[in-house]
């Protein structure tokens, strides 16, 4: 076996469909480390669960695949916070063949680490097998529990003392039934209760399990009917084992209803979530119940393709609000992530929608960070080669539903890479484990952006409707630890919701430690762009994919003639060039293609009739140079085609323009180079 350290990964941003409202937040994700770990038989690793030993170490726990008959044995490995492996170990159960943990857990208390899963039996089964770990790896102790033939656990807890509760599936006289079991600090059975619904001939399958402050134990999932239809099916037992209530629920299709997930909140109500109605028209249903088991309420979410809606998660934030995760069908051949947000009342705030490139997403797990952003992790289908492939990936929305930031691992030589599991830390620092390339990987990411970034504008912006253009000062400081190359771009968000741009940029800098730069721009709006209101988004990281920090302010463009629309081309920005030697007493960006930048004078400046534009390029290149006034709109062409490496003259006639401000923008291939000119009437 070995681990290794991988470079961070390529990332993408992907297609948001955003249903929400609110403004724009200033957060990233930056990967820190990524740790791989390969089996010594080479054959397929995975981990699907994560828990935290405070701030000190992080827990992975899932399956490695044997040398014979690609059997798995549960597979738990301990990282530092710097991503070094501290240990690793692995367990087998006596039958040798598919073993593999499910869920795990770390007690403060005790310092221990439970880990649960599906070990297999001599006689060709299967049984809950709970193990207690040392914080060196030390197995302390395992508890059986099973009948005889298959049974599996799905989720496992602790409670106060170092007592733990399991939850799962029981196999028995070909019907299927919730079985919970729960242990002492010591790994005696304290009790072990079923539940197989109204009738003991039917199929009932838990989901979730979760303890609330006086150690009561609540188990949700699915359970049939006596009309053989699937219900919620969520349970309350006392510390002691005794059956408080049950809650059933069957959805208004009167269909097959699953329950998923849970989730408390601060007054100690339990939030369910799953789907509900008939098979591929299912949608997400979530549930409030007060502590007696009494529901307060039901909130019905069904995605704009009318298909299929399934929740993976359910959290609540110290306000009460709701966040729910899933996948929504928008046809056959796309599913895309979906994550709610609904009030204490069960009110929907917002909802937001994930798609990379028209394929597959399925998120698997969610978090929220003290701020209010939500954080969530899974699978998404991308481009990187031929069929189905997908990326782990990672997506995190502000608290008012506004994309944060996307982090996609990207592995060329895998098409099926998933992250399974995250979890956050007091630092706010964020941990994803899964697969990749056959692999189990555990990324950290870090959410402090080393460089900083701003804008600033004059409040209110109100452009007519045949455009015009508006002055902003950006400000980029990095940190005093490093030099970092860094993209910087900015984009514009249209009053219809999309994204358009970049509108400046993008253009790669050179920041030296505690660089810093302001630099100030014009931003020209055309005449075609639709009316409405807009966010001007400047970002940093890396261009289009990683976005690490960004700033924003809004403008509007007025409605009335001239604002027909009919196109969105023809912004440009001009100002200040950042490709600048020094500022100051920091060293400022300067691109790597500072030697090809085109050189531009204009003279006499001011003018009156006409002026001279002397022009000049380093290199053979396609050169364009245009005069545009202040509302963005093109006046003049002075030059196109292209051009040896040279110095070149234009003659720009003003006598037929009004008096005032002008811009001429020399174009080099890729790069630019603006001056002012005045016209005086």
């Amino acid at each position: 076996m070995n681990a290794k350290m991988m470079r961070p990964a390529v990332v993408g941003l992907g297609l948001m469909i955003f249903l929400g409202s609110a403004p724009l937040v200033h957060a990233f994700a930056f990967p820190e480390w990524i740790m791989e770990y390969a089996g010594p038989s080479g054959g397929t690793d995975e981990t699907v669960v994560v828990a935290l030993m405070g701030n000190e170490a992080i827990y992975v726990a899932g399956s490695t695949t044997v040398a014979l008959y690609n059997d798995t044995d549960y597979l738990i490995i301990r990282y530092g916070e710097d991503g070094e492996q501290e240990w690793v170990t692995t367990f087998s159960g006596p039958g040798g063949e598919q073993d593999y943990a499910v869920a795990i857990a770390w007690d403060e208390v005790t310092g221990c680490l439970f880990v649960t899963g599906r070990a297999s039996t001599v006689s060709e089964g299967s049984d809950f097998c709970t193990l207690q770990y040392s914080s060196a790896g030390v197995l302390q102790w395992l508890g059986w529990l099973g009948g005889e033939y298959n049974d599996w656990p799905v989720d496992l807890t602790v409670g106060s003392g170092g007592n733990v509760c399991v939850t799962g599936t029981f196999f028995n006289y070909d019907y299927h039934h919730f079985q919970t079991v729960k242990y002492s600090s010591s790994g005696a059975q304290l009790w072990s209760w079923g539940y197989s619904g109204p009738s003991f001939c039917s199929d009932s399958y838990p989901r979730d399990l979760s303890l609330d402050g006086q150690g009561n134990v609540y188990v949700t999932g699915g359970s049939e009917g006596f009309g053989g239809d699937t219900d919620y099916a969520t349970l309350k037992y006392s510390p002691a084992g005794g059956l408080i209530w049950e809650a059933r629920y069957d959805g208004p299709a009167h269909a097959d209803d699953e329950a998923v997930a849970m989730a408390w909140d601060e007054q100690e109500y339990l939030l369910v979530t799953g789907s509900s109605g008939e098979y591929g028209q299912e949608d997400c249903i979530t549930l409030k119940y007060n502590t007696y088991g009494a529901l307060l309420w039901e909130s019905v979410f069904n995605g704009p393709g009318n298909g299929s809606d399934v929740p993976a998660r359910v959290l609540v934030d110290g306000d009460g609000n709701v966040y729910v995760t899933g996948r929504t069908e928008i046809d056959d051949q796309n599913h895309d992530w979906f994550t709610l947000k609904y009030d204490w009342l069960g009110n929907q705030l917002w909802a937001v929608l994930y798609d990379y490139c028209g394929g597959d997403d399925y998120p698997a797990d969610m978090v929220l960070d003290d701020s209010g952003n939500v954080i969530i992790t899974g699978a998404s289908e991308s481009q990187t080669g031929p069929g189905e492939y997908y990326d782990w990936t990672t997506v995190s929305y502000s608290v008012n539903g506004w994309l944060n930031w996307v982090v996609r691992h990207v592995d060329l030589n895998c098409p099926d890479d998933q992250a399974q599991a995250l979890a956050l830390d007091d630092f706010g620092n964020i941990y994803v484990t899964g697969r990749c390339s056959g692999n189990a990987v555990t990324a950290k990411y870090r959410t402090q952006s080393p460089v900083a970034v701003a804008l600033s504008a004059p409040w209110p912006i109100i452009l007519p409707p045949a455009g015009g253009s508006f002055n902003f000062d950006l400000t980029l400081v990095n940190s005093p630890d490093s030099a970092v190359s860094v993209d910087l771009w900015t984009m514009a968000r249209l009053p219809s919701g999309a994204w358009y741009g970049p509108v400046m940029g993008p253009v790669t800098l050179d920041l030296p430690a505690s660089a810093s730069l302001t630099k100030t721009r014009t931003q020209m709006v055309p005449a075609t762009a639709p009316p409405g209101n807009y966010f001007y988004d400047g970002r940093i990281g890396t261009y289009p994919d990683t976005i690490w920090a960004r700033d924003y302010f809004s403008f509007t463009k007025q409605y009335g003639r001239g604002s027909e629309g009919g196109g969105i081309s023809g912004w440009s920005n001009v100002g200040e060039s950042l490709a600048v030697a020094s500022s100051g007493s920091y060293p400022a960006a300067v691109p790597p293609e500072t030697d090809a930048i085109p050189a531009l004078e204009v003279s006499p400046n001011p003018c009156n009739l006409q002026t001279i534009l002397r022009l000049s390029t380093p290199a053979d290149n396609y050169l364009t140079l245009r005069i545009y006034d202040t509302a963005g709109r093109e006046v003049a062409t002075l030059l196109e085609g292209w051009r040896e490496a040279g110095s070149y003259e234009a003659l720009f006639k003003a006598s037929g323009l009004a008096g005032g401000v002008y811009f001429a923008r020399l174009t080099a291939g890729e790069a630019s180079q603006v001056q002012k000119l005045v016209v005086l009437k």
